[in-house]
């Protein structure tokens, strides 16, 4: 696949992504097949990998920065483990007294419940992936994927049409 095509799946895919979650999280919790969800998630992080891969071999070209390097490990560790686990889930929070603040409208404040897809906790394994996860925890863990998404989009958004131009 050449670099343009890659740009525009990426940006396909982060679409259909955004879409299902967004759909998800509009529903009510216990009434939601996560199966679309784990597919579209796992192909969307299939693609940063690769999209991350051909920026890491022109890291010093295109002089992507230390905290750029650092957000693209987070995603690489979440598409690492996503070939073998489950790197969402779907939390529920109420939203009490202490948190009605932050969510109140004007006349119709309510205590009620958010429900949201998330970034699992997950595990380092393998001793060479310690940097990724930290990052992985920095970045993303217990975020909202909808909030965190587009921390990866825009590093690609930003660098592929440099890196495009640099094969050209």
């Amino acid at each position: 696949m050449d670099l343009e095509n890659k740009l525009k799946t990426v940006n396909l895919e982060t679409e259909k992504l955004v879409k299902i979650i967004s759909k998800l999280e509009d529903i009510d919790a216990e009434n939601v097949n996560f199966q679309d969800l784990d597919r579209v998630l796992f192909f969307t992080l299939i693609m940063y990998g690769v999209c991350n891969n051909d920026l890491y071999h022109k890291k010093n070209e295109l002089k992507i920065s230390k905290e750029d390097t650092e957000k693209m490990n987070a995603f690489y560790f979440a598409y690492n483990n996503a070939k073998h686990t489950t790197v969402f889930k779907s939390e529920e929070r109420d939203l009490s007294y202490s948190s009605i603040v932050g969510h109140a409208v004007v006349d119709k404040a309510q205590l009620e419940k958010s429900f949201g897809i998330v970034w699992a906790k997950l595990k380092n394994k393998r001793s060479q992936d310690k940097t990724k996860y930290f990052a992985y925890k920095k970045y993303l863990e217990g975020q909202k994927i909808l909030d965190t998404i587009s921390i990866e989009l825009d590093l690609i958004k930003h660098y592929y049409p440099k890196l495009i131009k640099l094969y050209k």
